[in-house]
């Protein structure tokens, strides 16, 4: 629809002529400009537009001017008109405001605040921004909200102004309250009897005398129309100034008949009231109206005569009669005219006010005179370009106007119907687009069929969960009925919305269809047009959504990263930003990647907020929940199920299936297994009655999964089974793998070993193969200890350390005795100071400050758990006082949290640091729980597992605690230790392979423990024993002759009296096989 120029005369400023200054007013005005908003009021023909627009004029101002009507209490209307202003003062600026389409309707607030911020950047400071006619606007229209909300933070330097007959509404009193808005009430404009004299001299010819100005004055009571009247009588009638003061308000309209209308030719007559039916008119309507070719001289003539027509300028000049002259001018057509002439003319106003898109001014007069039918063919031939532009107000207006049952027994208007409700209440539209699909199929409207059934899916599909899905199968197999009748789609448009229907039934309830991805190829090549770009993002989201619960990431990603390439675009709209990381969240938490669906839920949840799109609001605070959970962070996860919480009574079906899904996560994580099951249940309960075969599965899981905590095992069992069955019997591979690990946490908890590695190794060959890193909703801990057992047994080693690093997976107890277990931070500290972060070297520059170094090293001497602040101040800064002391301590802290890049690894609570054994591996902690856990072995008797945890413990220790010679007194006692417990217990493992007659395994764990230490005279002992135990005398004598060189060079001793003990035994072995053999 072309908007023509009449319908934009709203946008333009009055055109002025024989204007009279008012400084007066204008003062005021500049000072009242110190607020953001003035009011100005009072009564009909009192000035108030022309001291705006005159006042603006004087002031040379830019200025916005919207002259508001009945119309503008529909929103969209509002937002659309205020949007073409907007273009018309700032041309420059690209890119259009935004139309109030349906996503916004949720978060109509949010899009008012952006709106009005987009506005005010495009205006020039200073500016003036005018509303006029406020009045027009019903009292019961959201739009005085929109009014509040926009001006609520105006920039400096642009000013509004209200211009209305009457007060300001009760929720505009707030801007009062805040000292936003000023007042120029009727007091203010009455004229004063100098602005009389003024004006009198500016309309007048000739120069009154000054007791006729009095007269003047004192009859009008500072009214300017009734002025301006009383000065247009004494030029036509001559009157005597004596005459004056009898005239008074009420006789307005009088004079109106007598003196304006009655001395006019009937021609010009008839011209009135003919144009009175045209709120806005240009030259030729009123020609075509009127059917008088010199319409534009007459308007031009009452313009300049000052017959209370107003001019606007913008493409050309566009006319319309002061509101008291129109008001008058009405009563005379209705009073002269035939009613049926009357209602014949109105009826040709409507047309010609349609072809010039003044289309609820038209509707007016079909109203008026009751023309249903014609009103029926307006509201069909509009209903599209209306419906594009989000203006469902004022089209469900114009509907309702019409007689009951009209809308039920005409298809066409129930499908408009649907499609204006669809957004707001799918629920509600749902009946209307199933009645005009029942009609449409018996009239035999192919298109009309195709458009019903597509409204019926959407009002399902994009319900978001209103009503259960369950629907759509049926209505599927109709469409496979209709068909038949029409093979071929009326049009490629329609084609396109049929085919995003069917992507988006057959994701959310039959994803084993086998024409999927024909119909999603189709809906993808159809939807390349930016005409149906909603379109596009839809199958795009669903087509991402089917092939991630189908465990197809490779072809999800590709979904995704389409996506993402339209919303990169410069003119990307809001919805499709947030379809993209609705899409984005979604794939990150089904694939386990628990951070970036972190990422992608906040950064949807900032976009709705900002834009008002909040449709998928709860779906964001849901998938950001699911990602804090298993990532293990309470917290967080906590949070947003808060949030979800306080406004649980708005939930949709969908979203409380989420909520309690939710709640059951984090029972799990707690412990509270109880708790877990009756969310479960409720989860569950929900997702049967929305129908979504994917969230069903979801649930099962969840329900066996508290079922097996509880002790349960045959409900478990059965849960389990359920899912997975429905997994395979949807080709759901997101589901199957669930089921796979989930099915091998229960059978290593309940000790079925054998068949659990089967399960196991099937379960990550699948999710390694898709990408996917986790179960959606599990107990991390025990998540963790599967991932322990796969570890020791080398089982996928690289997939699940990315699955543990990705999840933040924590096992209750450290796994010190894994070597592959990938820790966020690893300290090395037995033969050196290294610090690895995800596997990768810290490397230390000459810029690193040494004090945090200095107080991590501190912090791991002193045990590393609960350490006294005094106790790291009197090591790092033993000279500086209390305050000094603290200050360094905190700073330092600071520095070393940074440098780390863990916040969580150094904890820090009522002065006491602790360094995060969940976070951090240290080699030294690892070497001793080690040694701790052989030595409880030894005790019990299990050498063989005493030994391989001893030679673990054995391996870690490279040398002295942090790799140097300690001269520091705090370093000293943990070396002394470390050293003390690697010499027993490579003497232990020496000892037993030597009891075991091991001698060659012997003679290695010596040699590895003179590497790290080679003044261990104990362990040259042992490599002597066994190399004489082997027959190796030779090499025996090379051991003690390196043990007196190392001794005497190092510590200048001599080897020990057992040492010599045992190289005479070596030589009397010699000197014995000698004998022998000269023998």
């Amino acid at each position: 629809m072309v908007t023509k120029a009449s319908s934009l005369a709203k946008l333009a400023r009055p055109v002025l002529t024989r204007v009279f200054p008012r400084e007066r007013p204008f003062d005021l005005l500049d000072r009242l400009r110190q607020q953001p908003v003035i009011w100005i009021s009072g009564p009909a023909g009192c000035g108030k537009t022309t001291l705006a627009s005159s006042y603006i004029e004087t002031r040379r101002l830019p200025c916005l001017w919207y002259r508001l009507d009945r119309g503008d209490g529909d929103a969209a209307t509002f937002f659309y008109y205020l949007a073409l202003a907007a273009r018309k003062v700032s041309p420059r600026v690209k890119t259009p405001l935004p139309l109030l389409t349906p996503e916004y309707l949720q978060g109509l607030s949010t899009f008012t605040l952006r709106y009005f911020e987009n506005l005010y950047q495009r205006l020039r400071r200073p500016s003036i921004l005018v509303f006029d006619n406020y009045q027009e606007v019903p009292p019961e229209a959201y739009f005085h909200e929109v009014i509040l909300q926009g001006l609520s933070n105006t920039p400096e330097g642009i000013s509004i102004f209200l211009i209305s007959r009457q007060d300001p509404p009760a929720g505009l009193v707030r801007l009062e309250a805040n000292h936003q808005m000023g007042f120029l009430p009727w007091s203010e404009l009455r004229l004063t009897l100098e602005e009389s004299t003024g004006i009198a001299a500016v309309r007048f010819p000739e120069k009154l005398p000054r007791k006729s100005l009095h007269q003047l004055h004192s009859t009008a009571d500072g009214w300017a129309a009734g002025l301006i009247l009383l000065l247009e009588r004494l030029k036509r009638e001559k009157m005597d100034f004596k005459q004056i003061g009898k005239l008074v308000r009420e006789e307005i309209f009088d004079y109106f008949s007598k003196e304006i209308l009655k001395p006019l030719d009937p021609e010009t007559r008839y011209f009135l009231l003919k144009t009175a039916l045209l709120p806005q008119m240009t030259e030729g309507m009123a020609e075509k109206l009127t059917g008088q070719p010199q319409s534009g001289r007459t308007l031009a003539r009452l313009n300049r005569g000052n017959y209370f027509i107003e001019k606007r300028v913008l493409e050309e000049p566009i006319y319309g009669y002061h509101p008291l002259f129109q008001e008058f001018l009405l009563s005379q057509a209705q009073e002269t005219l035939s009613g049926k002439d009357f209602s014949f003319f109105r009826r040709q106003a409507a047309e010609i006010l349609e072809d010039h898109g003044q289309l609820e001014s038209a509707v007016r007069l079909l109203q008026e005179i009751g023309d249903w039918e014609t009103l029926i063919q307006f509201i069909l031939k509009h209903a599209p370009v209306l419906h594009a532009q989000g203006r469902y107000s004022v089209l469900v207006g114009w509907l309702r106007s019409l007689p009951p049952g009209w809308i039920e027994s005409r298809p066409w208007l129930a499908y408009w119907m649907g499609s204006c409700l669809m957004f707001a209440d799918p629920a509600q539209s749902r009946p209307y687009f199933e009645q005009a699909y029942r009609q449409l199929r018996k009239e035999k409207d192919a298109a009309g069929i195709y458009m019903a059934w597509s409204g019926m899916m959407d009002a399902i599909n994009l319900g978001y969960g209103f009503e259960s899905f369950s629907a759509l199968g049926r209505h599927l197999q109709e469409l496979e009925e209709f068909r038949r009748d029409y093979p071929v789609f009326p049009s490629a448009a329609i084609e396109a919305r049929v085919a995003s229907a069917v992507v988006a039934a057959l994701t959310l309830r039959q994803p084993n269809h086998p024409e999927f991805e024909a119909w999603a190829e189709r809906a993808l090549r159809l939807a390349q047009d930016q005409s149906v770009v909603n379109m596009r993002i839809q199958s795009l989201f669903f087509l991402a959504y089917y092939h991630l619960y189908r465990g197809n990431r490779e072809k999800a990603l590709l979904a995704i990263s389409q996506l993402r390439q339209m919303s990169q675009s410069p003119q990307a709209s809001a919805f499709t930003k947030i379809m993209t990381n609705m899409a984005e969240a979604m794939h990150c938490c089904i694939g386990g990647l628990s951070r970036e669906s972190m990422k992608a839920a906040q950064t949807g949840l900032e976009l709705s907020q900002r834009s008002g799109i909040l449709f998928a609001y709860h779906g964001f605070l849901a998938f950001a929940g699911f990602a804090a959970f298993q990532m293990n962070d309470l917290q967080a996860g906590r949070g947003f199920l808060k949030q979800m919480a306080s406004c649980e009574r708005n939930l949709k079906p969908l979203d409380t299936t989420y909520y309690y899904l939710l709640k059951a996560n984090e029972a799990l994580v707690s412990g509270e297994d109880r708790q877990a099951s009756l969310h479960a249940d409720l989860a569950l309960k929900e997702a049967l009655d929305v129908g979504s075969p994917a969230l069903t599965i979801r649930c099962q899981l969840v329900k066996a999964r508290a079922m097996a905590e509880t002790g349960f095992r045959a409900e478990a069992a059965k849960q389990l089974k359920q899912a997975a069955d429905l997994s395979r019997q949807m080709k759901i591979g997101f589901g199957e793998f669930c089921c796979l690990f989930t099915r091998a946490q229960f059978e290593f908890d309940w000790g079925e070993e054998k068949t659990a590695w089967m399960t196991l190794r099937k379960a990550l060959s699948l999710g390694k193969e898709r990408g996917l890193m986790g179960v959606y909703i599990d107990r991390p801990a025990s998540t963790a200890r599967v991932c322990m057992k796969a570890l020791e047994a080398g089982v996928e080693v690289d997939y699940i350390q990315e699955m543990i690093r990705e999840r933040n997976l924590v096992p209750e107890q450290p796994p010190w005795h894994l070597e592959n277990w990938p820790w966020p931070l690893e300290i090395f500290t037995l033969g050196r100071f290294a610090i690895l972060k995800d596997g990768k070297l810290i490397r230390f520059t000459r810029k690193v400050q040494q004090k945090p170094l200095a107080m991590l090293k501190a912090l791991i001497a002193l045990g590393g758990k609960e350490v006294e602040e005094e106790q790291i101040s009197d090591i790092l800064w033993p000279e500086a006082d209390g305050d000094m002391a603290h200050q360094s301590w905190a700073t330092t802290l600071h520095r070393l949290r940074h440098w780390l890049g863990e916040e969580k690894a150094i904890q820090r609570h009522e002065g006491r640091l602790t360094l995060d054994d969940t976070h951090c591996w240290v080699d030294m902690w690892a070497f001793e729980h080690l040694l701790a856990q052989a030595e409880a072995q030894w005790k019990e008797g299990r050498k063989d597992g005493a030994v391989k945890l001893t030679e673990k413990a054995v391996e870690l220790y490279k040398g002295p605690f942090l790799g140097q010679k300690i001269e520091e007194p705090w370093a000293m006692s943990p070396s002394e230790r470390l050293r003390s417990k690697f010499f027993r217990g490579v003497k232990r493992i020496g000892l037993f392979c030597q009891e075991r007659e091991e001698w060659e395994k012997a003679i290695d764990g010596y040699q590895k423990g003179l590497e790290v230490d080679n003044l261990a005279e104990e362990f040259y002992q042992g490599l002597m024993t066994c190399y004489q135990r082997l027959g190796r005398r030779s090499e025996a004598l090379l051991v003690y002759s390196r043990c007196k060189k190392a001794l005497s060079t190092a510590l200048g001793v001599s080897p020990s009296p057992k040492t010599e003990s045992i190289r005479q035994e070596i030589l009397f072995d010699i000197q014995g096989n000698t004998e022998s053999e000269s023998k």
